[in-house]
């Protein structure tokens, strides 16, 4: 039996309405009258062992045949069965027949949700000023406060009744628009007077807000219900809607008419979501992004649940019972042990660049599960999952971290080289992950990192007009195009580094509007104890109480943070982790220093308190960037009966290139590997490479099984041939050719075809260099898909008795570690000045904005001479536009070598060379100058170095 759990009184009142409609059918444990449901919840609260209860009136057939047989049936009478196991919620339609009612609740959820550690303040609390204010008028006069006025996908939305919005993961573009724009429009409080806007975003919003309230379905539902999206993944199409609901109570005010209507449907939503969920589980992209519903349930918890507590914490738990396992993902495990992948065979988090696209290695999705653990530990309270939040940050970093401060991701996880991308929807969401996460536990980190990503990441994809963003952006990137047929991602498409209005895919047009206006809602919180925290900083005011806050500031492109406070409270200030040598004086009076990475208390008397802040940033070099060390290569060894080469896994035995990539196969339980695009040529390299110890290579046999895409085309359809390579991968042979390979198709998908045998011999190709054996394709009009089984692609080699004379080469060892130098100061990173040449791809109407292309003639191949001092210079930069790049804030000089060995590939600049790097063929040292990576469209930002 379990202990005896008493839940305070003050939590009785909110939760002993149960949910409504449901009963809990655990082991029983004992049946008792109670007259009305609150009765029920008091008895399990006194009764040990109890953990669940379920309440049925008079007027229901289980309570009316009991208290009948009783002799106790009576107009007021209504039984109470408590169970002594944590049976989920069923809905029962007989508590809907004949006025039966019935109820039911969990005795642990009375306890709540563990409170957050910093509050949020009420949406518009906040007023930015000075820089931050600009910046926020630029986003709404640039693409944000237009997109409603000529981008299908939000101005002709089925959300509003339109006809657009059909891509993706589900009607996801209007919603994730919505998300930003309502935070945005709050900021900024309707059209400013002193400066109007271009575009009215009040009366966008507001348009939308109603459309939606009006249209919801009498069942709870919002938005269209056309299941698109598929069986399990409806779901996801409306979270961002819910948000934007909640988000639209919280600033008109959650107890004014329009607050209670929004957070009413947004309770009637869940509850539909929750019902269907009983019936359809989660599936594709609603299982991975299961902890944002978890999210939103209990964002509704904290700021309205309308007496609806035990149907809200019931669909939570349901949510979670679903979901992705990020946590056992994320540990390596390799099998499940939480949601719905208890017991089953689960995925490891990979530790370098993947081949192909999966759910679980797509980068946005991860940026979105990094608050998972975090989101999760309110309702399980488990140290575990508060461990698991700093774990998952850890894995990031340490295989895939970038030095702008996220990880790469293009558009699945691609390793730690420098010219790898990272999607501007993974940027938001990573930011807003990180936020949440410190309001749960309270640590500084979070907002370190946060702040990082928010003055590099975000304004280094986006033009300082924000009327054109990238998809990808890179660390190193020394060009931004459209129409790239080469390129070093491996997941995502050629237009992808582009700037414009939707480049690769227009997920990212629509979210990134969120990321500022909740990042100026995240510079503020309150303690539980009234305690007022200043999380970033950033120029602002904000009353909160009767306590008014003042922020003046030009940081992060200044140094010094004034802080004026009218009225008695304790403040909290973070002191970012990289300022070690901070200080501080309390109206004139001492200098302070401070300890970095921590939140400093100043008790402010009712009086005016004036803090001074001086962070007294410092130039900072971090080495380590880049590729680590790399693994032995694989070797196939010279054996007088031949051997079998490697295949069972494409990340591990297959280099992709030319746009190759790994797939989802039709085959459960099987891999496939990908051709590319229509009109590509591309390759699959068998990773191995083949030793043969001066002997000839002599044979080379295997199969394979395809199917062909972008059918039912019969002309030009797409082929393969089988190669043989050198050391540097260049085609010494062409082996086999295929004929044209377009009879079993993936578009109308009956079977792969049977395996189709490939047997070269008498090959005589010197064998003392290594060789490797490549697959090439030529797509033509069409595409291919090749199944990998679990046991491979069977290869076989064979090599013949005798030498030849070319003795046994060198095997290729593991490449050393990049350790690459990113220079900084304060959050912000510094990259060399490219001066960008620029193109026009597209013009839109009605407005001229454009698509373009970007290059440089700048030299970009420098290594920093680190044992020359670098110096920092203030600039005025540009009132209006904060992240301008042709008016930058400040710069650093700074000396350096040209590396003429240190070039470009795929239409990218190369990793760089190993550091401390042999300077005996570079360039005289010359002075470079390095700008705010956040003022760039394309920089160079992690640099080889020597002594």
């Amino acid at each position: 039996m379990l202990a005896l759990l008493v839940v305070p009184l003050v939590a009785q009142t909110a939760w002993s309405d149960g949910h409504h409609g449901t009963a809990r059918l655990g082991t029983a444990l004992k049946e008792v009258t109670a007259s009305e449901p609150l009765h029920c919840f008091a008895e399990c609260n006194q009764t040990n062992g109890c953990t669940a209860w379920t309440w049925y009136a008079n007027a229901c057939s289980e309570t009316h045949a009991y208290l009948n047989s009783q002799g106790k049936l009576s107009s007021k009478s209504g039984l109470c069965f408590l169970t002594e196991d944590e049976s989920p919620a069923i809905y029962k339609d007989s508590c809907h027949k004949d006025g039966c009612h019935c109820t039911s609740g969990l005795l642990r959820a009375a306890q709540g949700l563990l409170p957050l550690v910093y509050k949020p303040v009420k949406l518009g609390t906040v007023k930015a000023t000075g820089w931050l204010h600009s910046q926020l008028k630029v986003m709404a006069s640039g693409l944000s406060g237009h997109l409603d006025l000529f981008w299908d996908d939000v101005m002709d939305s089925v959300w509003i009744g339109g006809k657009a919005d059909h891509s993706g993961a589900g009607h996801e573009r209007g919603p994730y628009w919505l998300n930003g724009m309502v935070p945005l429009a709050a900021h900024l409080n309707a059209t400013d007077p002193q400066s109007p806007l271009t575009a009215k975003i009040n009366d966008q919003v507001n348009t939308w807000i109603s459309y939606i309230l009006d249209h919801q379905l009498a069942s709870g539902w919002l938005g269209p219900d056309d299941g698109f999206g598929g069986a399990g993944n409806t779901y996801w199409n409306g979270w961002n809607v819910a948000a934007s609901l909640l988000s639209y109570a919280d600033a008109q005010g959650v107890d004014t008419p329009i607050g209670k209507r929004c957070g009413k449907a947004v309770i009637d939503y869940i509850a539909e979501v929750h019902r269907r969920m009983a019936k359809t589980p989660t599936a594709s992209w609603s299982q991975n992004r299961w902890q944002d519903w978890v999210y939103i349930i209990h964002w509704t918890l904290d700021q309205d649940a309308q007496g609806q507590e035990q149907m809200l914490f019931d669909a939570a738990e349901q949510t979670q019972a679903q979901s992705w396992d990020w946590d056992s993902y994320y540990e390596q495990t390799g099998v499940g042990h939480s949601g719905a992948f208890v017991g089953k065979p689960l995925p490891k988090f990979p530790e370098t660049d993947v081949n192909g696209w999966t759910m679980y290695d797509h980068g946005v999705n991860n940026a979105m599960g990094t608050k998972s653990c975090s989101t999760w530990y309110r309702t399980s309270r488990n140290q575990s999952d508060a461990k698991a939040a700093y774990h998952k940050i850890e894995m990031q970093d340490k295989y895939h971290g970038q030095p702008h401060g996220m990880f790469s991701a293009d558009e699945c996880f691609g390793g730690r080289a420098l010219n790898r991308g990272i999607e501007l929807c993974a940027v938001v969401e990573q930011m807003y992950s990180l936020q949440h996460m410190f309001r749960v536990h309270g640590d500084a980190m979070f907002l370190d990192r946060s702040e990082r990503i928010a003055f590099n990441a975000l304004p280094g994809t986006i033009t300082g007009d924000m009327w054109q963003h990238q998809y990808l952006q890179q660390a190193n990137e020394i060009n931004a195009l459209y129409g790239q047929n080469e390129h070093p991602w491996k997941t995502d498409g050629g237009d992808a580094t582009g700037f414009g209005v939707e480049p690769n895919f227009g997920c990212c047009t629509a979210n990134m509007q969120q990321g500022w206006p909740k990042f100026v809602n995240n510079l503020v919180f309150e303690k539980q104890d009234g305690t007022i925290a200043i999380g970033m900083f950033a120029p602002f005011k904000a009353t909160i109480g009767k306590v008014l806050i003042e922020v003046n500031t030009t940081y992060p492109f200044g140094d010094d943070v004034q802080i004026t406070v009218s009225g008695q409270t304790s403040l909290e200030i973070r002191i970012p982790s990289w300022a070690n040598e901070a200080s501080m004086t309390v109206s004139g009076q001492g200098n302070v220093p401070l300890t970095n990475g921590t939140l400093e208390t100043v008790h402010c008397s009712s009086a005016e308190t004036t803090i001074l802040l001086k962070l007294n940033p410092k130039i900072r070099i971090e080495t380590g960037w880049g590729q680590p060390k790399g693994q032995p290569a694989s070797v196939v060894p010279y054996s007088d009966a031949g051997a079998i080469v490697n295949t069972s896994d494409i990340s591990r035995d297959f280099v992709l290139k030319d746009g190759a990539s790994g797939a989802g196969s039709k085959e459960p339980g099987h891999q496939d590997i990908r051709s590319g695009d229509p009109g590509g040529v591309s390759m699959a390299i068998l990773s191995s490479y083949l030793a043969g110890d001066g002997h000839y290579l002599d044979t080379v046999t295997m199969s394979y099984r395809y199917v062909a895409g972008y059918s039912p085309k019969k002309i030009n359809g797409s082929t393969l041939s089988v190669v043989i390579l050198d050391g540097n991968d260049e085609i010494i042979r062409t082996i086999y050719q295929s004929p044209v390979l377009n009879n079993y198709s993936f578009d109308n998908y009956k079977g792969y075809s049977p395996p189709i045998p490939v047997h070269a011999s008498g090959l005589n190709i010197a064998n003392g260099n290594v060789l490797r054996i490549g697959i090439q394709f030529h797509n033509n009009e069409q595409n291919l898909q090749l199944v990998v089984e679990p046991d491979g692609m069977p290869v076989q080699v064979t090599w013949t008795k005798n030498k030849s004379p070319q003795p046994p080469g060198p095997i290729p060892g593991a490449h050393k570690a990049t350790n690459a130098a990113a220079v900084l100061r304060g959050p912000l990173l510094y990259g060399i000045k490219l001066q960008p040449n620029i193109s026009v791809v597209k013009t839109w109407t009605p407005f001229n904005n454009t698509d373009i292309d970007i290059v440089t003639d700048s030299p970009w191949n420098y290594a920093l001479v680190l044992s020359k001092p670098m110096s920092f210079t203030q600039l005025t930069g540009s009132a209006d536009m904060p992240f301008s790049t042709t008016q930058f804030p400040n710069m650093i000089k700074a000396t350096a070598r040209r590396m003429p060995v240190w070039n470009e590939s795929m239409q990218a600049a190369n990793e760089p060379p190993s550091s401390p790097v042999d300077c005996a063929t570079c360039g005289a040292e010359e002075q470079v100058e390095l700008v705010p990576y956040g003022s760039t469209d394309i920089r160079m930002s992690a640099l080889p170095w020597l002594m």
